[in-house]
């Protein structure tokens, strides 16, 4: 299978942990769909948001293109930086499963207390 741009862009999005939602600022589109029709080849970006598609991704439009290793650019450090909002949704979501899960430890304990 030949790689192409949108694979090398696909990897690069998943090593660095950078979501569609995440371009959509940099490549100055609206939606995230917008993103996703350009990866998944229903439509091409211009040249200016395939360059800001690059530099988002932290490589060169020619490493892009021609996935030549020595065009790509060096190994940044994984971008970790979340949207708070997922988060204090995910925390939100912990902290109701280990309700939940308290909740039936007190229940097997009234149960063995009857056994």
């Amino acid at each position: 299978m030949v790689e192409t741009w949108r694979i090398r862009a696909k990897n690069r999005m998943a090593r660095l942990h950078i979501t569609q939602e995440q371009l959509k600022k940099p490549l100055g589109v609206k939606t995230r769909g917008a993103i996703g029709h350009y990866l998944n080849g229903r439509r091409d970006p211009s040249p200016e948001q395939f360059r800001a598609l690059a530099d988002a991704l932290q490589t060169s439009t020619d490493w892009l293109l021609n996935g030549d290793s020595s065009l790509r650019a060096a190994e940044p450090e994984p971008n970790y930086r979340h949207d708070n909002n997922q988060l204090a949704g995910a925390i939100a979501a912990v902290e109701k499963l280990m309700d939940s899960l308290k909740s039936l430890q007190k229940t097997h304990r009234k149960k063995s207390r009857i056994v």
